[in-house]
């Protein structure tokens, strides 16, 4: 038997507090779910009116006149090798789901957690799969560890792959939310032992035009030269597809300047009619344009 979400005060719980409950107990009791997402080792039983109306990606799929996926109201996502930037990380669209139904997420220092749980949303039917994402340093975390962070890293790696999640189904509000918490975690590099890694995912899974974590990540290694000395860091920059170049012009572009204020000229006061305005006369002296009496 599922459990619901306990129900705020009714006397202080605004509408929106009321549709973002309702959201939660659909998400945990699966009743009248329409649609299932496959991805990897879970299987997300989901409504199609919630995954449709903020994804725009989902809301062509469930179209039953233009695709399988609509007419079987299923879709399975590819994970079929985590060296493939093109392929889903079960992960993070765990994660995805979750904020379709919570508006938020949040990732732990133990792995990904989430504001509430999820027992009737997402079953696992397989084991993880054993292909191993691929790190800029060589090594190759398993499926279950690799959003799995040191809590120095505040798990930026995490929201690089869910913004890259974001950017692929087309979710706006989940882009902006994880590309804001991407930069609340990139902090000081001597404790960011992702960095590297994070660099190779942002660069490999979002198209050049994609900015928002590019810029981020160019403004933290201009800013933080402890990054120079690191190889794994060098490795990554060396690879990943133009940020070298963007790193040399940023460095060679100066800061723009803001333009000098004029020096003011003080101008003589007309002793006639008090007014400052003046301009040369033929005869080279100075003439008041109000009275038009001479400068002495």
């Amino acid at each position: 038997m599922t459990t619901t979400t306990t129900m705020a005060d009714p006397c202080t719980m605004t509408t929106e507090d009321g549709l973002k409950i309702g959201l939660a107990n659909l998400f945990k009791s699966g009743d009248f779910s329409d649609f299932t997402i496959k991805c990897g080792p879970y299987h997300f039983e989901v409504y199609k009116a919630v995954i449709c109306a903020q994804s725009e990606f989902f809301k062509a799929a469930c179209k039953t006149n233009s695709f399988k996926e609509g007419r079987d109201n299923t879709i399975t996502l590819d994970t079929s090798d985590q060296n493939d930037p093109s392929c889903d990380d079960p992960e993070a669209i765990k994660l995805l789901i979750h904020f379709l139904y919570h508006l938020d997420y949040e990732v732990s220092s133990a792995g990904v957690t989430t504001a509430q749980p999820l027992p009737a949303l997402a079953s696992s039917s397989s084991p993880p799969s054993a292909k191993r994402q691929r790190t800029s340093t060589g090594s190759a975390p398993s499926a279950v560890d690799k959003l799995a962070l040191p809590s120095s890293d505040k798990h930026m790696l995490a929201h690089a792959k869910v913004f890259a999640a974001a950017v692929k189904y087309r979710v706006g509000p989940l882009r902006a939310m994880a590309a804001a918490k991407f930069k609340a975690a990139v902090t000081s590099g001597s404790t960011q032992t992702s960095f590297a890694e994070t660099i190779t995912v942002v660069y490999e899974t979002t198209a050049d035009d994609v900015r928002e974590l590019r810029d981020i990540i160019e403004d933290a290694l201009i800013k933080d030269k402890s990054f120079l000395i690191r190889k794994d860091i060098e490795m990554a920059v060396s690879t990943a597809n133009g940020l070298a170049f963007a790193l040399l012009r940023k460095a060679v572009t100066p800061a723009a300047t803001v333009p000098a204020t004029p020096k003011q000229v003080a101008v003589p006061k007309c002793r006639v009619c008090g007014g400052h305005t003046k301009f040369l006369g033929g005869s080279g002296r100075l003439i008041c344009t109000a009275c038009y009496s001479p400068f002495p």
